[in-house]
């Protein structure tokens, strides 16, 4: 039996040329000979050296590339056309539309106005900015993401394996930051998905895949979550028109460090 010996790693085309001088007479390898030589390739090209670095990226809540640029009084204004039926016009708001518009422009607002997909979305904003009066000293602010999902315009989005078997991007609802650097990611679902998020969130914490789409958006967020669980935090909250009386405990604890 030939044996490939060497005593340094061999690059394919190194491979190739020794199989031709053992093999010199241009006949096919015997099949017997294909698992040693096969153990003796790995064998050599295995002895590699791993290295890991981490390293800390920043994503851009809003990509000013993304949008129009225009000019205002010699100020730089930048512009993007959205549309939603008339039916959902009641969902745009804006920081002047809410009870306390300074508050929402120096905590919230990082584009104007907000497209909210249901009336439960906004009311947890505005619930959010109500606490924050009480604790914006150790908030950096809350943003709706969910309203902006175009990856042009922002880097905020997660990707998940769909039923297609492609990978498409999700974007989290809500994102609270406090001062320390700790962040609350939230998704405000409707109720009709409570069972089937539930249940693929448990599948998840056992090793098991999602087998829903909303599911399987809740899981590549929980994923954001173990990446850096000292500083990502991850809620989901179920909701029909409204939100529960004690759908913001969770985020209450966050806001104050409890």
């Amino acid at each position: 039996m030939a044996e490939l010996s060497a005593n340094y790693h061999l690059e394919a085309s190194e491979i190739l040329e020794s199989l031709k001088m053992i093999y010199s007479d241009n006949s096919l390898i015997p099949a017997h000979h294909l698992p040693e030589l096969g153990h003796q390739i790995e064998e050599q090209r295995s002895d590699y050296e791993e290295y890991w670095e981490e390293i800390d990226v920043a994503l851009a809540l809003i990509k000013t590339e993304g949008f129009e640029k225009h000019y205002v009084k010699g100020q730089p204004v930048y512009t993007a056309r959205i549309s939603f039926a008339k039916n959902r016009a009641h969902l745009y708001k804006t920081a002047l539309e809410l009870p306390d518009d300074e508050i929402s422009r120096e905590l919230s607002f990082h584009y104007e106005g907000y497209n909210f997909d249901s009336q439960s979305e906004a009311e947890y904003l505005e619930r959010v900015l109500n606490l924050l009066k009480q604790q914006a000293s150790e908030i950096d602010g809350i943003w709706f993401t969910g309203g902006l999902s175009d990856p042009g315009k922002t880097e905020l989005f997660a990707e998940y394996l769909g039923e297609d078997n492609r990978w498409h991007r999700y974007t989290p609802d809500f994102v609270i930051r406090r001062k320390d650097g700790k962040h609350l990611i939230v998704e405000i679902k409707s109720d009709q998905y409570n069972a089937a998020v539930t249940e693929d969130l448990k599948r998840f914490k056992k090793g098991d895949a999602p087998v829903t789409t909303e599911g399987r958006k809740a899981v590549a967020l929980k994923r954001w979550e173990e990446l850096n669980p000292d500083v990502l935090h991850y809620q989901v909250i179920f909701a029909d028109d409204s939100l529960a009386d004690n759908a913001l405990d969770e985020t209450r604890k966050f806001i104050t460090g409890a």
